[in-house]
């Protein structure tokens, strides 16, 4: 093309041709902009390139062509030149570098939504597992749970355990057997046996104190054991711990309520009937250590320390459904590991300070003076070996099971696994 135009020349303007004088021109894109612009792509430079047109000043007029009759006049010859590329071939270049900034584009976008996703999982892979755990009890009993919470030693092992108190054994059961906790801290009672009568496929799955504890306190009027003969006793429910503790304390004295005209009064946690024997709306009631403190300051009478009587039983321990067993056993490990942990911080003098800390502030007490004759109390009561004390069951059973026949019918080995216990024995946990 451009040969051809130059072909239509004299031969003299021919050779005035080889060397005109160009002055190039961009449409919309001056030179000294490119310049500036450092942050143009290759193909696009060679886009303005392709659009560079040379302006050639003849001095010797030579007709329009487009009009071979009209007058010779001097005027510019525009003459579009490209430099090495066509503009197809240009233009295709562009459309592929255009692609692969959009495939590279989306690429990036791909990657960074797969590593959102896989940050997520991550954290959903580590974030603790939760579970709840319930209890009617509300004394010093329950200060390895108040230590394992607050010293952190169930998330140590990915558990955020939600420790929930319960008006009474029977709601902790009801909440067991609905799903809606997963573990249930107590003792063998009526309600945990009337509950297996019925079908419920709970079990012990360890044993941090195993044997009775507590107090039976009374008014200052009562002096032994028969002067409770036709008096009244505070308990939490009429199947929870603190009748169990007290009924059983009965028998060993050899009181039959029935006979000796002994009655029950249902009122709620240690605080509260501890308040009502103050008040004299109860004559006896069993409390821990630590609401027993300041009643015998005040005169009152201890009828026995029940963890120096001889009387088999599984008193606090863990307990949770078969059903949860086999879907969650790795939870259940956990949760083991973190008590253990808080039995061997509440074993060690140094750490008397942090344990008081906790009872008080679980136990709602309005100083930690409150909670020393509690805490002087743990190394008596809790195991080292936590494993749940069968004979204990066997013995609640005997007693309930001679008024209620399914009760009679269970066999205290069906109650109790104690697979965890011995793989933390095995990894030398206690």
């Amino acid at each position: 093309m451009i040969g051809g135009m130059l072909g239509d020349l004299p031969a003299k303007e021919r050779g005035r041709q080889k060397r005109p004088n160009r002055v190039r021109i961009m449409a919309s894109f001056p030179r000294k902009a490119r310049q500036r612009d450092r942050s143009w792509s290759n193909i696009d430079r060679l886009l303005l390139l392709a659009f560079d047109t040379t302006y050639s000043h003849s001095a010797h007029p030579t007709p329009c062509r487009s009009d071979p009759d009209s007058a010779p006049s001097p005027f510019l010859t525009l003459t579009p030149t490209i430099n090495f590329f066509s503009l197809g071939s240009i233009l295709e270049l562009k459309k592929t570098e255009d692609a692969m900034k959009t495939s590279i584009s989306a690429l990036l976008f791909f990657s960074t939504f797969l590593l959102l996703l896989s940050f997520d999982a991550l954290e959903a892979a580590q974030a603790p597992v939760k579970v709840m755990m319930t209890t009617g009890s509300f004394s010093e009993r329950e200060a390895a749970m108040f230590v394992a919470q607050d010293q952190g030693f169930f998330r140590r092992y990915g558990v955020d355990l939600a420790f929930v108190h319960v008006r009474s054994g029977p709601v902790g059961m009801a909440a067991l057997a609905a799903g809606e906790s997963q573990l249930h801290e107590g003792s063998v009672t009526g309600a945990v046996l009337g509950a297996a009568a019925e079908g419920s496929d709970l079990v012990f799955v360890a044993g941090l104190i195993n044997k009775l504890i507590g107090n039976v306190m009374a008014s200052p009027k009562i002096r032994t054991a028969s002067d409770l003969k036709g008096k009244v006793i505070g308990v939490t429910s009429m199947s929870g711990g603190s009748w169990m503790f007290t009924t059983l304390a009965l028998e060993y004295w050899g009181l039959d309520p029935k006979r000796d005209g002994i009655s029950f009064r249902v009122l709620g946690d240690e605080s509260v009937r501890s308040q009502a024997l103050l008040n004299h709306a109860i004559e006896a009631t069993h409390l821990g250590y630590t609401f027993a403190a300041p009643l015998k300051t005040r005169g009152y009478t201890n009828l026995a320390d029940l963890s120096q009587l001889p009387i088999p039983f599984q008193s606090t321990g863990i307990m949770t459904t078969r059903s949860f067993i086999n879907s969650s056993p790795e939870v259940i490990e956990n949760v083991l590991r973190g008590i253990v942990d808080a039995l061997a911080f509440i074993a060690q003098p140094e750490n008397k300070p942090a344990v008081l800390k906790s009872l008080t502030k679980g136990l709602r007490l309005t100083n930690v003076g409150q909670a020393v004759e509690g805490y002087e109390t743990l190394p008596s009561l809790y195991e080292r070996r936590i494993y749940p004390r069968i004979d204990g069951v066997r013995n609640v059973i005997r007693l309930l099971g001679a008024t209620n026949e399914k009760i009679r019918r269970l066999k205290a080995e069906d109650l109790v696994d104690e697979r965890f216990v011995r793989k933390l024995e095995k990894e030398g946990r206690f």
